[in-house]
This record gives structure tokens, C-alpha cells and sequence, in this order.
């Protein structure tokens, strides 16, 4: 849940909730606001979802999904066109289907996505090619945010631990033929890669005026998951601190340490 569904009826109800998509992996966009709107909630955070990529006419369906992954994908300029408008689409499709089946008139503006989510760990990566596709997919979720009225997008500061390598076929089968998992960088090391990487994603998000909220992690495979790595990263915002900010996580604050949970600071207007 994020923080903008309807407690009272209508979309300019003081306190607000959000459904995150990627929670409802096999129903289309349309008929998830028409079920939302039932239960008096008009707002979705947007994850960009295998089932509605597959939806789109130049994916060609669920066999060519998983031909492309999904930082090749929104590294490509033109994909995030391709995904704005199809979501537009169903947010009028869903106020089409309210008419005809409840015989209630919905303006499709009503229907709100306050954020994107996005997950490109491969923003603090060592590696510079990969660093550069996830500053470019970033990029693009900026600009598919302001193509469908989105405020803020979510991002992961990236792993402490690199995305784990399989040994080839032809390694003798012991041990080795499982996923490596590489610890060569501290949490710092991450942090530091990360905020050099988000200033260029930040200059586009100024452009966009949108916000750029990074995910609390708990866990020991993301960087972000202490008071000490938050202070950290907060103190080195600068002036990038005018657009990026934290994304205040409740359920993440609540597994962290005491201290975390207790004493965070976090931007105020993310």
C-alpha cells in the first residue's frame, strides 16, 4: 500500500491510500480501478507489470516477455510512450466499463496514480554499461510519471550484494555450479555510486517536477537498511536534495532496528 485510496468516497478525501499494482499480478489496469472503485478507492501506485507489457501490440504477448528484460525495456526511449499510453487507455476503459455495467458516470481523471515504482538495482553498479542502462530506464520511468500525471517514482538504492552469476554448464557439478554472490562493496561504496548516477536522473526529474524517493530496504542485500546508511545518504543529497528523498515505507520502518524505526529523517515533501 502506498499513500494515496479513498477512506471517504471521492479522490479529494483529505487521507488517502494506494494500491501498488505489482500486489495484483494477473488483472488488467482497467478491471483493478473498476474493482478499487467498488471498495471507494480511486488511486494506484504504478509497477510496471509483466501482464500489462505483455498487453502492449509491439511485445507481441507473453512469449516475447521475458525476450527483453525490463531494463532493456525502459532503457529504450520509446517504450515508456508505448506503456503511458496503454495506461491511459485503461484508466479510460475503466470508466467506460463503471458506465455500462453500474450505470455511474466516473470522469477517468478521477482515477489518480500518485507514483511509479521502479526496480533497477543496477543504478549503483560497479559496472559502468550497466550503470548507464539503469540511469537511462530511471530516466525514462521519470517521464512516463509525467506523461500520466505521476508525482513521484519510487527507486531502490542499490544491493550491497551484486545480482548473483551462474558458473557455466560445462563446471564440474559441486558447489560451484550455484549463483555467486559477490561482496566487493561496502554500503558506502553503494551510496556513493548511487547518488553520482542520480544526477542526471535528478536533472530530468527537476524538468519533469517530479519527486524522486528512494526505498527503505531492510535486509543485509540493500543499502538503505539503517539509520546509519539513511543519515548517510541523506547528508550527501546537496542540492539533488530538492527532488530526492526517501519514500516513507511504514511497513519497511517497522522491521528495521529501533533506532531506525524511532529517529529517520525523512524529506517532507516525498
Amino acid at each position: 500500500m502506498g499513500d494515496n485510496v479513498s477512506l471517504t468516497g471521492g479522490p479529494d478525501a483529505p487521507l488517502k491510500l494506494s494500491v501498488l499494482t505489482s500486489s495484483v499480478c494477473d488483472i488488467s489496469i482497467a478491471d483493478l480501478l473498476v474493482e478499487l472503485w467498488l471498495l471507494r478507492t480511486y488511486a494506484i501506485d504504478y509497477y510496471p507489470r509483466g501482464f500489462d507489457i505483455a498487453a502492449l501490440p509491439q511485445v507481441g504477448g507473453y512469449q516475447q516477455l521475458e525476450a527483453t528484460p525490463l531494463l532493456e525495456r525502459f532503457a529504450d526511449p520509446d517504450f515508456y510512450k508505448l506503456l503511458s499510453d496503454y495506461i491511459m487507455r485503461e484508466r479510460d476503459r475503466a470508466a467506460t466499463i463503471i458506465l455500462d455495467r453500474f450505470g455511474c458516470r466516473v470522469p477517468p481523471e478521477d482515477f489518480i496514480i500518485p507514483a511509479v515504482a521502479t526496480f533497477f538495482p543496477e543504478i549503483s553498479s560497479r559496472h559502468k554499461e550497466l550503470q548507464s542502462k539503469a540511469i537511462n530506464a530511471l530516466q525514462n520511468a521519470v517521464r512516463l510519471a509525467a506523461r500520466i500525471g505521476a508525482g513521484v517514482v519510487e527507486f531502490v538504492v542499490g544491493r550491497t550484494v551484486e545480482r548473483c552469476q551462474e558458473r557455466p554448464r560445462n563446471v564440474a557439478s559441486d558447489s560451484r555450479m550455484k549463483c555467486e554472490f559477490i561482496h566487493e562493496s561496502t554500503p558506502v561504496d553503494v551510496l556513493d555510486r548511487t547518488l553520482e548516477a542520480l544526477k542526471a536522473v535528478a536533472e530530468t526529474a527537476g524538468d519533469k517536477r517530479i519527486k524522486l524517493a528512494a526505498e527503505i530496504e531492510p535486509g543485509f542485500s540493500f543499502a538503505l537498511n539503517s539509520r546509519t546508511n539513511i543519515d548517510y545518504y541523506l547528508s550527501k543529497l546537496g542540492d539533488m536534495g530538492r527532488v530526492v528523498g526517501l519514500n516513507f515505507d511504514v511497513g519497511h520502518l517497522l522491521i528495521l532496528d529501533h533506532d531506525s524505526r524511532t529517529d529517520v529523517r525523512v524529506t517532507p515533501e516525498i
